[in-house]
């Protein structure tokens, strides 16, 4: 059948066709012959919203229909050298904006691979990942210079260990930063000092979300200026 609707229907028909078709169908239609399987891989057939990736999609990762993918969201047990594929694959998606990971073991990741998929994004969310000192200094050195970011959210990642300058310096890069899940544990006084210090100079932050306790020993003074350049600065508790 597929023999004799090559013989008689162009590409550009094929192609129309397939725009009708429900994404399963669609896939399904690809595995027909190495001729539909190439006009179905055009990226203007795929609509994708946020894209949950599992172990097996590691090989679809780098077809071309997914050349148009923006969101994607990653997490559970994934080995060492799966992650370091991941990562590979992540960072040749030109159009990809916003990455969600959660309770990830990131130690096998080469810490440049990691903070270049970081810096090419406009949106990231890392929540319960476990990540080497040299990773997360990688990360953030890597931003303090030039950065496409602009929204970070952070929960239960250990910073305490980027110099406070670079890591202040990186956050007022951002738009919009959400720290209220992260205690002292994770991030040091001088690091809060130094980030807003910073902020109350010059920043590009709107809204900055911060746990009470980590801007308690802060000066009152550096609270209120940072607050006034930051539209939108919230504490878990008011202290302004």
């Amino acid at each position: 059948m597929s023999d004799l609707i090559n013989t008689f229907l162009p590409e550009e028909i094929v192609r129309d066709i397939f725009h009708l078709l429900p994404k399963t169908d669609l896939c399904s239609a690809l595995l027909v012959c190495t001729r539909w399987r190439d006009i179905g891989e055009d990226p203007t057939l795929w609509c994708w919203g946020m894209l949950e990736v599992k172990h097996g999609d590691l090989e679809m990762l780098g077809t071309r229909r997914m050349q148009n993918v923006q969101m994607i969201s990653v997490g559970g047990a994934w080995d060492s050298l799966q992650l370091e594929k991941l990562f590979q694959a992540l960072v040749q998606l030109n159009k990809l904006n916003t990455l969600f990971m959660y309770s990830l073991n990131l130690h096998g990741v080469e810490p440049d691979l990691l903070a270049m998929n970081v810096n090419k994004l406009k949106s990231l969310t890392i929540s319960s990942c476990t990540m080497a000192e040299q990773q997360v200094q990688t990360v953030f050195q890597t931003m303090s210079k030039a950065t496409k970011l602009k929204k970070l959210d952070l929960y239960e990642i250990n910073l305490s260990a980027v110099d406070h300058t670079t890591l202040a310096t990186a956050m007022n890069m951002l738009e919009y930063a959400n720290l209220i899940d992260m205690g002292l544990s994770q991030l040091t006084v001088e690091q809060i000092t130094s980030l807003l210090t910073m902020a109350a100079k010059q920043t590009r932050l709107h809204t900055l979300y911060l746990n009470t306790a980590l801007v308690r020993t802060v000066d009152q003074e550096i609270i209120q200026a940072a607050a006034q350049n930051i539209s939108s600065f919230n504490l878990t508790s008011a202290l302004i």
